[in-house]
């Protein structure tokens, strides 16, 4: 393998170029101190550090200035030789690697004087011409266990040199070494392509060292033997080593993805699926000049099943699910939040292929990117630069309630590769959710009873609801005749008739106080109902805990005395209508309620052209309608 495509030999080439351009710090924030022990003492690399230099490896081992120790007179490691920093012995006569490991800047002392030094700004030294032409052919590298803030005032003389993840080809050579290690066969592994793709992938952002650990570990306990790979195994132990990495970040959380679907985003999910290789296999993307998609941004209104689509799509995908979480992320000392963004972004990427969920992302950074401390739009600004240069299969999927908070800087095109929204849903999705919610519950339950002995389940119920409430016809009908007792409050009646257009309003032209619902309301109303029929327990037969009758009435008793999103808040569902039409989001159901073709922007009108043969469906159409010709000419004015 090419020895510049390396992760170390990318490394030495960013030095080289730092020296030539007379950088006199070069600033290394990494954790992993096996790459910079090989760069100084590693018997291929050293020689080359500085084009210039032939260093002789009986006579000499890397000098190591640690000005703190030196100050504080404690002793470093015999495998460095110390030089008097502050007279510059005669010891330097050639070109020499200053390296100092520390928790931050403040820890290196004498920078200034290295650099007055390197520049010849000191007057009235010691130093001879020769001596400062050699700090100038010198490299002096700091190293950070994370990214720090570099002072103001020594920003100008310092490089910032990354370490790059290593690469597929080092990857795959760190693998057969450790196989070779165990004399295991190399096709063990190769024989199963899939896995050793994902293998590979998933290793992104590992330390060579990390690698080698986890095999070692993986071969131990015989995930990987002479004969065969345990695929769930290994996966599975690749993602809990993840998990365990992220238990020092502030702000990284990991996620249990969903095996329930979320219902009414079907052109998400398939969107998802259409793009799922080039996740799974980025060379297949790589091979056919495919960008690989960065981030999706779905918004709408509160409880439309948003978060649990974050939690679809990372099973959808076959990747972990990472939260970031703003207010762990967010500091009260200076600098520290910053910080803890850049080392967040920076182990999401490591952790790669992942997705990576920032729910309510107009609280994270809505209202704080304008506030006047400054930090929100740092950490704003940071988030939006990570987004653009990131090449990692690290995967953003942002949720929101609240469009009208987000900066216009995240709409633009290249921010996210899909801009969808969710909306209310109509009856038939409603019904699915009803039997979804119940048929998760009802796969719980069952392997609860797993867990008991034979004899205890014996006079257990066998299921927790009656079968016959997963029939989607009997919840369309029950909505049909529950949540809509006031259709003559939605109707719509011409108001008012112009050459393009007819504009339609209510037709007693006050609020419906019909009950439209959202996911959440329907699970919230299965909680409940649950409630209601809980004292009746001991009535119940011995098959099932909530038979047909008693939860079908309870749901619609529930229903009554309920009050849904849809039926509180038809001004903010105007508000957020208008924001996606002007934004150009795209439904997240093939069964949109409304759609942004009968929209006329410059009167605020919508014209109705629905057609359906269910009630529910008429009468929240109508509702929806009635409540963008009312609220957005008067939200208008109010501007």
């Amino acid at each position: 393998m090419n020895r510049h495509k390396t992760q170390i030999g990318k490394l030495l080439e960013q030095i080289k170029n730092a020296t030539a351009s007379k950088i006199p710090i070069v600033y290394i924030p990494t954790n992993q101190i096996e790459v910079i022990n090989e760069l100084i003492f590693g018997e291929s690399y050293y020689g080359s550090l500085i084009p210039r230099l032939c260093y002789d490896r009986e006579q000499m081992v890397t000098k190591f200035i640690e000005y703190k120790s030196i100050s504080e007179g404690t002793k470093i490691s015999d495998n460095y030789q110390i030089l008097n920093s502050i007279k510059y012995t005669g010891e330097l006569q050639n070109p020499t690697l200053f390296v100092s490991f520390v928790d931050d800047f403040k820890d290196v002392l004498s920078l200034k004087k290295y650099i007055s030094d390197y520049y010849g700004y000191r007057l009235n030294c010691n130093l001879s011409q020769e001596k400062q032409r050699i700090i100038q052919r010198s490299v002096y590298i700091i190293v950070t266990p994370c990214e720090l803030p570099i002072p103001a005032n020594l920003s100008p003389y310092v490089r910032t040199i990354r370490i790059e993840p290593i690469c597929d080809k080092e990857i795959e050579n760190t693998i057969f070494q450790k196989l070779d290690e165990y004399s295991i066969p190399h096709e063990v592994i190769l024989n199963k392509k899939e896995l050793f793709n994902q293998m590979r992938v998933s290793f992104r952002g590992f330390s060579t060292l990390g690698i080698k650990q986890f095999m070692d570990q993986m071969i131990i306990s015989q995930s990987i033997d002479f004969e065969e790979v345990t695929e769930s195994e290994v996966l599975g132990a690749i993602n809990e080593l993840k998990k365990q990495q992220l238990s020092s970040i502030s702000g990284l959380k990991w996620e249990k993805s969903n095996s329930v679907t979320a219902i009414g985003l079907d052109k998400v999910s398939s969107w998802l699926k259409q793009h799922s290789i080039l996740f799974r296999d980025p060379k297949h993307a790589l091979h056919q000049h495919i960008d690989i998609p960065g981030a999706i941004l779905l918004t709408g209104i509160p409880g439309s099943g948003k978060s649990l689509m974050a939690k679809t799509a990372a099973r959808d995908l076959k990747m972990p699910l990472i939260s970031l979480d703003m207010g762990a992320i967010r500091d009260k000392y200076q600098g520290e939040s910053e910080h803890n963004m850049i080392s967040a972004l920076q182990k999401a990427e490591q952790m790669s292929p992942c997705v990576l969920w920032v729910d309510e992302i107009e609280k994270a950074f809505g209202s704080s990117s304008n506030s006047n401390d400054g930090v929100g739009q740092r950490l704003f600004g940071k988030f939006l630069t990570w987004m653009q240069e990131k090449n990692s299969s690290c995967f953003v999927f942002a949720t929101s309630n609240d469009v009208t908070k987000l900066p216009p800087e995240l709409f633009r095109s290249e921010r996210f590769s899909k801009k969808y929204f969710t909306f209310m849903p109509m009856v038939k999705e409603c019904a699915q959710i009803f039997i979804g919610v119940i048929a998760k519950q009802n796969t719980d339950y069952q392997n609860e009873l797993l867990t008991y002995g034979k004899a205890e389940r014996k006079g257990m119920p066998k299921e927790l609801f009656a079968s016959t409430l997963l029939s989607e016809r009997i919840w369309i009908d029950i909505l049909n005749g529950c949540c809509c007792d006031n259709e003559e409050d939605s109707s719509l009646v011409k108001y008012e008739e112009k050459d393009n257009y007819v504009t339609y309003k209510w037709k007693k032209d006050t609020k419906p106080s019909n009950k439209l619902l959202t996911g959440a309301d329907i699970s919230s109303i299965i909680k409940e109902a649950k409630f209601q029929v809980n004292p009746k327990l001991e009535s119940s037969s011995n098959d099932v805990i909530y038979d047909h009758s008693s939860f079908v009435n309870a749901v619609k008793d529930v229903i009554k005395t309920f009050k849904p999103y849809g039926a509180t808040n038809l001004r903010d569902i105007a508000k957020c209508f208008y924001l996606l039409y002007q934004n150009q989001f795209e439904s997240a159901s093939e069964n949109n309620i409304i759609d942004f073709d009968h929209f006329t922007e410059d009167d605020l009108v919508y014209t109705p052209k629905f057609i359906s043969h269910e009630r529910y469906d008429k009468i929240l159409y109508n509702t929806v309608v009635g409540a963008i010709n009312k609220y957005l000419p008067l939200l208008k004015a109010e501007k």
